[in-house]
């Protein structure tokens, strides 16, 4: 995950920039952003925030550690001087620590995307308006996966042609047909359909 902190770093040093100078106001108004980062962090070991943040601190020992690096970088500003730089790598680790734990499982898209990828020459679908290529890079796909906003519109490409896969999250899915199977991302319980059985259906040009 530490790719998704890396393009954060000139953001944060840019924030972090005015306490490379000795001016005392300079350095407090710098040093908000690691002490608002300590109190959230702070805030969800006490179970405060909204429920999916909860797993950030699952187990505590990331969160932990994380805290401790943020608050190396809160002292690092505060005290100003050129160390003060280190304080930007420092809040990307920290980000980057905390997928040490169960927020790893959660993010993670390679398992969904494996049970993906075995249809790719025929098809897979997902139904999703957010949809940003993640199965794509994890399951290593050549081919574009087929988008679609309404769960009708990806079940009636499904049952055009043999070997299609169709994903979407089950609190969207019709309660008149059950998924093959379930698998869980980021929180989100998705369902995998496929194809009917081949031998009912004709294979037509646009499948191949």
């Amino acid at each position: 995950m530490t790719h998704y902190l890396l393009p954060m770093l000139p953001a944060v040093a840019v924030a972090f920039a005015p306490a490379l100078a000795d001016a005392r106001l300079s350095m407090r108004l710098a040093a908000i952003l690691p002490a608002s980062l300590l109190l959230v962090f702070g805030a969800i070991m006490l179970g405060f925030g909204p429920q999916e943040w909860h797993a950030a601190a699952e187990p505590l020992a990331p969160m932990l550690l994380s805290s401790g690096l943020v608050l190396l970088a809160l002292l690092l500003v505060w005290r100003g001087g050129p160390n003060a730089a280190c304080a930007s790598a420092l809040i990307a680790l920290s980000l980057s620590v905390l997928f040490l734990g169960r927020m790893s499982e959660i993010y993670d898209a390679g398992p969904l995307a494996r049970r993906l990828a075995p249809h790719e020459a025929a098809g897979i679908g997902l139904v999703s308006r957010s949809y940003a290529g993640e199965f794509g890079y994890a399951g290593r796909l050549r081919q574009p996966v087929q988008l679609f906003d309404r769960p009708q519109d990806g079940l009636d490409w499904l049952a055009r042609c043999p070997a299609r896969i169709l994903a979407m999250p089950i609190a969207k899915a019709p309660q008149a047909m059950p998924p093959s199977e379930v698998m869980t991302f980021r929180d989100q319980t998705y369902g995998l359909w496929l194809s009917p059985d081949p031998s009912k259906q004709q294979e037509t040009e646009a499948c191949r």
